[in-house]
């Protein structure tokens, strides 16, 4: 029997909706995979780097701070980094020229910490603490001198540059960024620049103080080379920091970073460890942080000192402390005195 006419359309109908059905999913299907797998912009992996930046194997660059008689003098610098780890080298001679940029023993400072686990080693002393968590030694040097590190040198390269906010604050809105600084008590604004090949080509930053509109804001002006191809492709191996002074941009540093080699899982603590070669090389003295005290241990003998920062710490403590029982104590006859000269108006 043939089929009736009805059921030779309906026979034709099902089968172009099948071929239309099965044409637009593989439509879709190729467009997904194109999507998928396109490339990221450089511009936009460097974005990604400055919010969330990886943990850090190996960093290695100089700092060129040019001075007003035309020299300049230099900072070579090694560091790893992650959330919970810092190992930070720092010498006064370019060792990278001569070839012993990653020997930890030509480094004169070194400073690392890894969770609770503090030590640095300059020159021939070495200085240790386990943060134990106790109110008294939440102030000491080794603490401060880690956070200082960390604020200053490891987020001028983190930050491409930009020291004015913490490392990891950054977070972005299109090619711009605002993030409030509460350690200086600042407002920072930013506004990335790409070049012709999608690169990062610029950054322009802005900083004023909270709560004083009246003050000037201060410009900062990064430019970004890629004259030395790094591991990290999309980011630049030079970077020249400028500040506007009176209208005028000033060269304040130029970074060279050598080496960048970011890990793809967190390191273990051995990463951020002062070895013990380095620790024990030259060793004058072993210095540990107790209360507000160095504890030296030299030559056999043991001996205290205050430390400079807990002390400086405690005094301004102190000094709010009386502030504030002047208050109490005089506020009674302020308002006494007032009353009084009200009184006699009347």
């Amino acid at each position: 029997m043939r089929p009736s006419f009805v059921c030779k359309t309906l026979i034709k109908l099902v089968l172009a909706f099948g071929i239309m059905n099965i044409s637009s999913v593989g439509i879709f299907s190729v467009y997904a995979a194109a999507s998928a797998t396109a490339p990221e912009k450089p511009a936009d992996q460097f974005k990604r780097f400055l919010e969330e930046p990886p943990p850090i194997k190996m960093c290695i660059y100089d700092q060129e701070v040019p001075e007003p008689d035309g020299k300049s003098t230099y900072l070579q610098n090694l560091f790893r980094w992650q959330t919970n780890g810092l190992l930070f080298a720092q010498s006064y001679t370019n060792l990278e020229t001569t070839g012993a940029a990653t020997n930890l023993l030509d480094y004169p400072d070194l400073i690392g910490y890894y969770d609770r686990n503090y030590a640095r080693k300059q020159g021939g002393l070495v200085t240790e603490w386990i943060d134990k968590g106790s109110a008294v030694e939440s102030h000491n040097s080794l603490k401060a001198a880690s956070a200082l590190v960390l604020r200053v040198f490891v987020a001028d390269i983190l930050n491409m540059g930009c020291h004015l906010v913490p490392v990891g604050s950054i977070q972005w809105t299109g090619d711009s960024f605002q993030v409030t600084n509460d350690y200086k008590g600042t407002f920072v604004q930013g506004t990335l620049f790409r070049d012709e090949q999608g690169r990062a080509e610029s950054l322009s930053v802005e900083s004023r103080l909270v709560g004083k509109p009246k003050d000037k804001d201060e410009i900062w002006f990064y430019e970004y080379h890629y004259e030395r191809p790094l591991s990290l492709a999309y980011l630049p191996s030079r970077i020249v920091s400028s500040k506007s002074i009176n209208g005028t941009n000033v060269v304040v540093s130029i970074f060279n970073i050598y080496t960048l080699e970011a890990a793809e899982s967190p390191l273990s603590e051995d990463f951020f460890r002062i070895p013990n070669f380095v620790l024990t090389n030259n060793l004058v003295a072993h210095v540990t942080v107790s209360n507000k005290f160095l504890v030296y241990d030299q030559d056999g003998q043991n001996f205290m000192i205050a430390d400079s920062f807990a002390a400086d710490k405690a005094r301004l403590i102190t000094k709010k402390i009386y502030y504030l029982i002047a208050v109490l104590l005089f506020s009674p006859l302020v308002f006494f005195w007032a009353y009084q000269k009200v009184k006699k108006k009347k």
